[in-house]
């Protein structure tokens, strides 16, 4: 049996044996007024891992990319690189 198509987005990690978090994802969440785009996404990246995200059209997955690239302000959540928040100095990141 085939699993059912979902309307959420599935974050893969490909594990790594390097130490140390460089990119993280906490609980983020992005709503358009009250319709959910995001809902509680989190991962921690270390380097070298590989992150694959699939998922529907309407997922998504471009909106989590813009949240992580700092394109977007979550409404919820936050996205650190090297335990540093992305949106407090968005031109070191």
């Amino acid at each position: 049996m085939l699993p059912q198509p979902s309307n959420h987005a599935t974050a893969a990690v490909v594990c790594s044996r390097l130490e140390g978090p460089v990119l993280a994802a906490k609980g983020l969440c992005k709503f358009y007024d009250s319709v959910p785009a995001v809902q509680n996404v989190s991962f921690t990246l270390k380097p070298g891992q590989v992150l694959g995200y699939l998922g529907l059209n309407g997922s998504g997955k471009s909106t989590t990319v813009k949240m992580l690239t700092s394109l977007l302000e979550p409404t919820n959540g936050e996205v650190t690189y090297d335990h540093q928040n992305i949106h407090k100095n968005l031109v070191a990141y």
